[in-house]
């Protein structure tokens, strides 16, 4: 999904294959033509042929590093004490009650152990954090909670739109989508459709094969990749 908007090398051509809803990659400056599942910024054999320079510049823009950490960036990041303090809101703090002894005498309290001391030095990481991203730890909790559903809303789109493409390319019909944001319906269109009688009222189409998409059409007949789907992330 995120590869969709990543700018590709000359001579490569991004295709989906319909029968596993994924895409591919195919070099057409080879002979025969070139086909993988991942992103040529990805692939160990097409950096091969690259310059040292153009190897960092691709790792660099790969990784995200070339540019400073957004804030969004650094509160979705967890400190340790964040994660431990997680962990123990996550356990329920059980422990405790089943402990407790109503008519036990008065009890010196312990004495402070090194992972006491650590405390303080523990929440140096949280303390840190509130100043840099100027939110507090409940407030980071809630933004990575946020972040966490949008990104399954996303992948759930995602795969609404690979069945639609490839129910499209199957039948030869377009497909409704879903709604835009103003309400009118999206319908996903086959590969060279020339569109039908009435067209789409109170809608409009979106070809993911024509100039405005991000496919080159199927009917140039390249074929995918002969190994196993298969990616080190993302959706595809």
């Amino acid at each position: 999904m995120e590869d969709e908007n990543r700018p590709l090398p000359k001579g490569w051509i991004r295709s989906f294959d319909p029968h596993t809803h994924h895409q591919f990659f195919v070099d057409t400056t080879k002979d025969p033509p070139r086909s993988i599942w991942v992103h040529p910024y990805d692939d160990d054999q097409y950096l091969s042929t690259l310059s040292s320079e153009d190897r960092e510049r691709i790792e660099q823009e790969s990784m995200g590093r070339g540019h400073p950490p957004s804030k969004q960036d650094m509160i979705a990041h967890l400190t340790d004490d964040e994660e431990e303090d997680d962990d123990q809101r996550h356990a329920g703090g059980a422990s405790s009650s089943s402990t407790s002894k109503p008519h036990a005498s008065v009890e010196l309290p312990p004495r402070p152990t090194d992972q006491d001391k650590d405390k303080g030095k523990q929440g140096f990481g949280r303390k840190l954090k509130d100043k840099v991203t100027g939110t507090t730890h409940e407030q980071r909790v809630q933004e990575r909670e946020r972040r966490a559903a949008e990104e399954q809303r996303m992948y759930e789109q995602h795969q609404r739109i690979r069945r639609a493409m490839a129910e499209a390319q199957r039948t030869g019909q377009p497909q409704l989508l879903g709604k835009d944001k103003d309400g009118k319906d999206v319908y996903i269109e086959p590969p060279a459709y020339q569109g039908g009688y009435g067209g789409y009222p109170g809608g409009y189409g979106y070809n993911p094969y024509g100039s405005g998409g991000v496919y080159t059409t199927p009917n140039a007949r390249y074929i995918r990749p002969a190994d196993p789907y298969s990616r080190p992330y993302g959706y595809g």
